[in-house]
């Protein structure tokens, strides 16, 4: 293979590493509305476990949301964290639209919160989702939980 060329693609697999193209999906949460939910994970040692969003809200005016998370191994909490939907770092596949004070949207993203993980096998993630809609407008196709190593 030619120099540059392997240079192009080891600076592109980096890039994509870095952007959490490489983290594999482990589990997931499904939501369409306000709730709880769970899911039963394998986790790797020593990877960190990273909270991704899947996303498609319309709403009006101001909103926010909140998954608040817990953590369990052998039916014993080991973490908690609260990981929020629209503060983001990565974000992938993206639609964000406003007018007139209505709002679109839709979006994977990495979420600003990752639970740095010496736990390793079978963990138990329950995930609350909560939503301040002060308008009463809103409508969520979904907002699903995503959890990537």
């Amino acid at each position: 293979m030619h120099t540059s060329m392997q240079h192009w693609f080891t600076c592109t697999i980096f890039a994509l590493s870095l952007l959490g193209g490489c983290a594999k999906p482990i589990g997931n949460i499904p939501f369409d509305k306000a709730g709880s939910g769970q899911a039963t994970i394998n986790a790797a040692a020593g990877d960190e476990l990273r909270f991704w969003t899947e996303l498609d809200v319309r709403f009006e005016g101001d909103m926010a949301a909140q998954y608040d998370i817990i953590v369990e191994q052998a039916g014993k909490q080991v973490a908690s964290l609260t990981c929020y939907p629209f503060q983001t770092d990565v974000v992938m596949n993206s639609v964000k639209t406003s007018l007139n004070n209505k709002h679109r949207r839709k979006y994977e993203g990495r979420m600003k919160c990752r639970l740095p993980s010496p736990l390793s096998g079978n963990l138990t993630i329950k995930a609350r989702l909560r939503i301040n809609d002060p308008n009463g407008k809103m409508q969520l196709k979904k907002a699903n939980l995503v959890m990537k190593q």
